[in-house]
């Protein structure tokens, strides 16, 4: 029995960062205190930025414990009458499935993302999706990293130069394109959008 708080909802593991949700327990979870980007663990606990609530973390620390139990029982049930109960081989090896995926496969990063975070990492260190964030820290990384750019080659024209270097082997790829998906984060425009997905989808390994 958890009396207390427990980083749990481990999710969306890449280069050795990951989202996990801290919540309060008194025996079963009860709330969920803030939800972080872990950087590094410690003997003191995590390091990292405290992002906005994630669904796939708080989903992942509430069905994982219920699908693990549910494992347990089916197959100690199954073990325990296997000569008598055959039936009992069915929720076996739908609970073992279920386990599975709940372990190894939920809350994986997709290609999509992978890209994405790939670029702001190459960038920030940080390997985040913008929407994790909240705004005024997006609107932080993205003020400093302007500031940077503008001061190094004098003009804010990082899309035009994205437009003229779409695959992220050409030099600078990472800071044009993480210019570009901040701000239309913080500026939405739906062309420009489809735009980014499209370049990820052709860069996506």
């Amino acid at each position: 029995m958890i009396f207390g708080t427990v980083f749990t909802g481990h999710v969306k593991t890449q280069n050795k960062q990951w989202i996990e949700s801290k919540v309060f327990c008194l025996g079963i979870p009860l709330y969920v205190t803030n939800t972080m980007l872990v950087t590094d663990v410690t003997g003191r606990g995590r390091r990292g930025v405290e992002i906005k609530t994630n669904s796939i973390s708080i989903i992942a620390a509430i069905i994982r414990p219920i699908v693990t139990i549910a494992w347990v029982f089916a197959i100690g049930a199954f073990i325990g009458n296997y000569d008598t109960m055959l039936w009992l081989l069915g929720p076996a090896i739908i609970s073992t499935a279920l386990f599975v995926y709940c372990w190894f496969f939920f809350g994986k990063t997709t290609k999509h993302e992978r890209f994405v975070r790939q670029q702001l990492g190459d960038v920030f260190g940080l390997y985040f999706m913008p929407h994790w964030l909240h705004d005024h820290d997006v609107a932080s990384h993205f003020e400093k990293l302007k500031k940077a750019y503008v001061a190094k080659f004098g003009a804010a024209d990082w899309r035009e130069k994205l437009k003229g270097a779409q695959f992220q082997q050409v030099d600078g790829f990472s800071l044009y394109y993480s210019l570009t998906v901040l701000e239309n984060h913080l500026a939405y425009n739906a062309e420009t959008e489809a735009w980014l997905k499209d370049i990820a989808t052709q860069n996506a390994a």
